[in-house]
């Protein structure tokens, strides 16, 4: 009988730690990959992390609607028989992700949560929100004198450069949150909040 001798493996050497610095954390909403290991072992940590785009829009409502609420504005998913449901036609209109509303003044801000890796149209689909004729027409439909719309970029759209210098081109700074940690999402809508809050005339 042939004899055959176990290939025996060699030692198993540990990783050493890098002395190169700390290693930045990529702390942004629905990111699809990171590039270090120490990012990675935090997503847990995250807010959106690895998400499609639903869960995204409950992580960007679970953030802000406590904040909100103490201010006395409500945050939530857009109510059947919103109005924005029949700006096209009777039976058609529009479907934001979540909307914000001050209680007391009753201005809004429609809000729409936008999340995908390194390939896809996702953020396309948003600019519908923003050509002129929109709008107009959302101004003549609320009476507000500002375009209530805010898109929330998450994942890889926060983040590629690629992406940034669309958004650049493409919208107004106080329209897009790039999503690229929580505190970045707060401040966006502590701004966003205020607005909603101010009178006309500010």
């Amino acid at each position: 009988m042939e004899t055959v001798t176990p290939v025996q493996a060699g030692p198993v050497v540990a990783a050493k730690p890098s002395t190169e610095g700390p290693v930045e954390q990529d702390v942004h909403l629905g990111q699809e990959k990171s590039t270090s290991s120490q990012a990675q072992s935090c997503k847990s940590k995250q807010v959106g992390h690895d998400t499609d785009g639903r869960r995204a829009e409950s992580e960007v409502l679970a953030l802000i609607k406590g904040p909100a609420a103490r201010r006395g504005i409500l945050v939530s998913k857009q109510p059947k028989g919103h109005y924005l449901k029949s700006i096209y036609s009777a039976k058609r209109g529009i479907v934001f992700d979540l909307i914000a509303q001050d209680i007391a003044s009753g201005r809004e801000l429609f809000i729409e949560v936008k999340n995908q890796g390194v390939r896809g149209n996702a953020h396309e689909r948003a600019y519908k929100h923003y050509t002129p004729l929109f709008q107009k027409k959302l101004r003549e439909k609320t009476g507000l004198d500002y375009h209530p719309v805010a898109t929330v970029m998450c994942g890889n759209l926060a983040t590629d450069k690629h992406y940034q210098d669309q958004f650049e081109v493409m919208l107004e700074p106080e329209h897009c949150c790039l999503a690229t940690s929580p505190e970045a999402v707060l401040e966006f809508f502590t701004v966003w909040f205020d607005k909603l809050q101010s009178d006309s005339s500010d």
